[in-house]
């Protein structure tokens, strides 16, 4: 039957038309036979964790390139506990590390997941010392030590800035975090800032944003932050915009009532460079974007490039950002090795972040901290 415009009626047609059936029912070439097949979890087998997250590789979308990620960190985390000596000539270059590992994993963060319930996956790697070099936003550093004085708090992201802000209420997207708490902060900082300038001039101490961020985890004395625990194991944290944001506040306010006091970024980016440079591998888990993917990525360019790199973030490339860049771009680049099998997830951290962290790290605590214990 064939379809007839005769006088605005349609008449049907017995046959189909060649082009239909050619575009429809076109022929399929045979896929490789290890391409992996699509299947999700079956809850008829009950809730396993465990099992629904291994079953994302095989999920499709971002639930696999989430699949993806778990794989590469777990590259990383069997070649970091390949042992290496350290050779004497390197030693001087690596900032108090106590051991170099067969993979040397830089984690990077901004500000926003240690203002979130993140904070405390990130600090369970550092307390378990299972990454070696940080890079965060002043952000970053400064809301780990305010939430050891006070609470941060859920709130709405549609709450209106007029409101809060006539209450002294601060806004980060959806948490709430009260004035009161930088208060708090400059009454800690101050005399912290006063004996670092006193030791700037009566011991010819040269300070760095590691160095203050060392010593800032040492005063917290507190074992829910992060620093803390950086400055326990030796993990150098690096924040060369440690001005930007109510740390630089602080650093500004004592300016005025006791000037004076240097912080110097030359010696910190010998020193973070350094890491990469000699490292025997290296590997990358950056959440989020902006100056601490780029940090870590142009570090690992003093090496021709990490071999091992994950990044989460929501960003999109089309702006020619960093931020939003994909691996593939920062191979370009000599920041990722051609070889390398780099992931993306497109994810909001807070979401996936300690899902990976459960089938990576903490899978293999038992290992990481033997390991760690051994050196």
């Amino acid at each position: 039957m064939e379809l007839i415009i005769y006088n605005q009626h349609y008449i049907m047609s017995d046959h189909v038309p060649a082009v239909a059936m050619e575009a429809v029912l076109k022929p399929s070439c045979e896929l490789p036979e290890d391409t992996p097949k699509i299947k999700g979890y079956d809850f008829n087998q009950g809730v396993d964790l465990q099992a629904v997250l291994k079953s994302y590789l095989t999920t499709g979308f971002q639930a696999s390139s989430l699949g993806l990620a778990v794989q590469e960190i777990n590259s990383m985390i069997e070649k970091r506990l390949e042992p290496v000596k350290t050779e004497d000539n390197e030693s001087q270059e690596i900032y108090k590390s106590p051991h170099k590992t067969g993979c040397t994993i830089f984690l990077g963060y901004t500000s926003n997941l240690i203002s979130s319930g993140v904070r405390e996956s990130i600090r369970y790697l550092v307390e378990h010392h299972m990454v070696d070099v940080i890079v965060t936003t002043a952000g970053g550093i400064e809301e780990d030590f305010i939430k050891c004085l006070a609470h941060t708090y859920l709130g709405d992201f549609s709450l209106p800035g007029k409101e809060l802000r006539l209450k002294g209420i601060n806004r980060i997207g959806n948490l709430l975090v009260p004035n009161d708490n930088y208060c708090k902060f400059e009454d800690w900082m101050m005399p912290i800032l006063d004996q670092m300038l006193l030791e700037q001039n009566t011991e010819g101490t040269r300070w760095t944003p590691s160095k203050m961020i060392h010593r800032l985890g040492k005063e917290i004395n507190n074992t829910d932050s992060v620093y803390y625990w950086a400055y326990k194991n030796n993990i150098p944290v690096f924040s060369p915009a440690l001005t930007d944001g109510s740390l630089g506040d602080m650093i500004y306010f004592h300016s005025f009532k006791n000037p004076g006091l240097i912080l110097d970024i030359v010696e910190d980016i010998r020193k973070l460079n350094s890491h990469a440079v000699h490292a025997k591998s290296t590997g990358m888990i950056i959440l989020g974007g902006g100056l601490v993917k780029h940090h870590i990525a142009n570090a690992n360019l003093m090496r021709n490039g990490a071999n091992f790199s994950v990044y989460v973030n929501t960003g999109q490339e089309f702006d020619g950002s960093d931020s939003g860049a994909r691996p593939d771009e920062a191979v370009s680049w000599g920041k990722i090795r051609t070889d390398a099998t780099p992931v993306k997830v497109y994810a909001d951290a807070s979401l996936v972040f300690p899902l990976i962290v459960a089938q990576t790290f903490a899978l293999h605590a038992d290992k990481l901290t033997a390991s760690e214990k051994t050196q």
